[in-house]
């Protein structure tokens, strides 16, 4: 195999620490593959040798990998830090053997327990929003080795009552012998601390490599510097692929490691994935971010396609535009932000044959679709008091509590009860008659205009701009998401017709292939992959980057680098899609397609 002389010096490296820097498409799990090939060749033993990748599949991937490429040589260790730190709690625990490990299977264990601790400080029960945000606080704070109680007081926090759920959210595990990833890493590092146990974890190895050490958390970094024999330390890692803040890795880490171990530095700046138009653009594109390493990305494969910004006039044209554009025999990624972008377009290709890296249905379960329902319910029901209970403060007419006690009263029809609340205005009473005549016309409609009507009419959209001031959610965002459930809609003809079609869209993404010519993705769940075609989706303010980013420059500066990720997938064609209108509320293009827009001229 020919190498480039950057590649071979890296290759080379034999003992102390070193950091490799490598562009998008640069080999650099060739690099690591052939690194571990000439020590063995070295005669170091094969089992002496760790490489600890970011995921199990990457691990298995480099395993198949290594023996394709030396069948005679015995393959060295491969294994995340999960996997290592499990190894560490078996051999040293004193109660290993009672430990369970909640996995992904266990996750009713986790809510279980979670919801008991949620419940027991905010007399409330958790939405899905508000669990799903604990726990990415507390995987967070234990990466980043934040006591519980300062970083419920830091501006990261988005939990009330964090450090006290957390606490007997832990309390509750201990006492079961539970214990779950993040638990591994602290319990983990915590034997590590025990002198005796630390050398025999190291005296197993001669050198320790790590992939995607952009991506490594604090604690984890800790405990890898923790077991590296001789300071044999060997990352490979590119900072302006650092996507993964929510979990506590931080590219800083990376100087760090330089500043405490004075590495070796290698640098891979051949691209051989990209054509040259992607290459130049992204590079631009990331060179705006101030805290990276300065790499010269450059192309090895000859001009190809124009990049392409593409304005079309909805989020429905983008379908249109990509099924138009897909060439046949080429591979094809659609990526997007949230997952919620991915609604529409498995609703656009249904019928089609795709993958899909997110076999998740959260998007079912939004509040928006609650609040849908309820008022589709109510429509049909006029004695639904549940229905009117979850959206009488989300309409027009300024439903009071006191009406809502009148409705506990009587079965017959809400209308009816709420107008006969004690001492209310002639004006109430005429808006709750007129009420009564909006659902009796909404109990008429196709689902679609219902949810037209519900929107304008009952001035559903006045309270997402509501939600969109107390939440800091973007209103295009929003509005995005109500628009999905609308196409859903297009071609139904009552509510049990709508509940099924989401209930086919559903099982179509569960039951969609995992591997397919055609992918639709988050940006992050297509970290290390690339393909012939790539199609960013929705690239509107308040989507991409998010609100929340704009408002805190270190945060803006992972969006991009969230951005420059999903450009540097592609191969030999990229386009970039932003609808102008959503309903008839014109958007703002996203700050990275203008920034994009400067670089082009």
């Amino acid at each position: 195999m020919k190498y480039t002389q950057a590649q071979l010096q890296a290759i080379q490296h034999i003992e102390g620490p070193a950091l490799v820097l490598a562009v998008p498409g640069a080999g650099k799990t060739t690099v690591l593959m052939a690194r571990l090939a000439g020590l063995i060749q070295l005669g170091y033993p094969a089992r002496r040798l760790l490489t600890i990748t970011f995921s199990k599949n990457a691990s298995l991937d480099m395993k198949k990998r290594f023996s394709q490429l030396f069948p005679h040589l015995e393959p060295p260790m491969f294994m995340t830090i999960h996997a290592l730190c499990f190894q560490i709690i078996r051999k040293f625990h004193p109660q290993a053997r009672n430990l369970k490990v909640l996995s992904d299977k266990d996750y009713k264990i986790r809510n279980d327990l979670f919801n008991h601790a949620y419940f027991k400080h905010t007399h409330r029960r958790a939405s899905e929003e508000k669990r799903d945000q604990f726990f990415q606080d507390l995987g967070r704070a234990k990466n980043l080795r934040i006591p519980l109680d300062d970083y419920a007081l830091s501006k990261d926090c988005k939990t009330s009552f964090f450090a006290e759920i957390a606490k007997d959210y832990d309390a509750e595990k201990e006492k079961l012998h539970l214990i779950d990833f993040d638990d591994m890493l602290v319990v983990a590092l915590k034997l590590l601390k025990k002198e005796s146990h630390r050398k025999k974890v190291e005296a197993a190895f001669d050198f320790i490599q790590v992939d995607e050490a952009q991506d490594t958390s604090s604690l984890q970094m800790e405990i890898i510097e923790k077991i590296t024999p001789n300071n044999n330390l060997f990352l490979v890692a590119d900072d302006d692929q650092s996507i993964y803040g929510f979990r506590g890795a931080n590219p800083q880490d990376l100087w760090a490691f330089e500043k405490s171990f004075s590495p070796k530095k290698y640098y891979l700046e051949d691209n051989f994935r990209s054509r040259d138009e992607i290459i130049e653009i992204s590079k631009s594109f990331i060179k705006q971010n101030n805290h990276r390493y300065k790499k010269n990305m450059l192309g090895h494969l000859g001009p190809g396609a124009p990049v392409r910004i593409v304005q079309v006039s909805h989020p429905t044209d983008q379908y249109d535009f990509i099924r138009k554009h897909l060439k046949e025999g080429s591979t094809a990624a659609v990526l997007y932000r949230t997952t919620v972008s991915s609604m529409g377009l498995v609703h656009a290709f249904s019928k089609d044959a795709f993958s899909i890296r997110q076999k998740e249905s959260r998007f079912f379960r939004h509040p928006i679709l609650y609040d849908i329902l309820n008022f589709m319910a109510l429509a049909e029901n006029p004695k639904d008091q549940e229905a009117l209970f979850q959206i009488y403060y989300k309409m027009r007419g300024y439903l009071s509590k006191k009406m809502m006690a009148e409705v506990r009263k009587s079965p017959r029809n809400v209308f009816l009860s709420m107008a006969s609340t004690l001492d209310l205005y002639d004006f109430q009473k005429n808006t709750i008659y007129e009420l009564k005549e909006d659902f009796c016309h909404l109990a008429s409609l196709s689902p679609k205009n219902q949810l037209l009507f519900i929107f304008q009419d009952l001035e559903y959209k006045e309270y997402l701009a509501d939600l969109h001031k107390k939440s800091n959610t973007s209103l295009d965002q929003l509005y995005a998401i109500y628009s999905h459930f609308v196409t859903i809609a297009s071609g139904c003809k009552n509510l049990v017709d709508f509940q099924g079609k989401l209930s086919y869209l559903k099982d179509t993404i569960l039951q969609a292939p995992y591997n397919s010519s055609l992918t639709f993705s988050t940006i992050h769940g297509v970290k290390g992959l690339e393909f012939d075609q790539v199609f960013i989706l929705d690239l509107i303010h308040g989507e991409f980057p998010s609100l929340q980013s704009a408002e805190d420059p270190l945060l803006l500066e992972e969006e991009r680098r969230l951005f420059y990720v999903a450009m540097t997938r592609a191969k030999k064609e990229l386009y970039l899609l932003a609808p102008k209108w959503i309903f008839s509320m014109p958007t703002d293009t996203s700050q990275f397609l203008q920034e994009l827009e400067k670089i082009n001229r």
